[in-house]
């Protein structure tokens, strides 16, 4: 598939292009031309895929702060609902302490002083 092209590009190698001289010089004068444009061809895939992972890669990362953040929401949902009842437990132990509710081992300590009193010994 032969195309015109009507552009023609040239480049010069500078002195940081050690290794890319280097290897244009052990080809044949007359290959080095297919070289560059077969090499520049594996380069422009290579970024292609490249630019590819970096979106899957920023996907991914996206997909883990909204995670973080639900995992975070939640968290602080269930923290909240447990400090309401911790708080709700002593509240209420409150409201029956103020009522003069007295607890079930409470009247069985009254109970037995009340009958150790009189001399009865309960038999627990």
């Amino acid at each position: 598939m032969a195309t015109n092209w009507k552009k023609r590009y040239s480049f010069r190698l500078t002195g940081d292009d050690t290794a890319i001289y280097e290897f244009l010089e052990q080809l044949p004068s007359n290959k080095r031309s297919e070289a560059i444009r077969y090499l520049l061809g594996i380069a422009v895939k290579y970024l292609h895929v490249e630019q590819s992972r970096q979106h899957e890669c920023q996907q991914i990362i996206q997909a883990l702060n909204d995670i973080k953040a639900v995992q975070t929401e939640q968290y602080e949902q269930l923290r909240h609902q447990f400090n309401e009842g911790i708080s709700h437990t002593a509240e209420k132990r409150k409201e029956k302490e103020a009522k003069g509710d007295m607890s079930e081992q409470a009247v069985t300590d009254t109970a037995n002083a009340f009958l150790s009193s009189f001399g009865i010994s309960s038999d627990d």
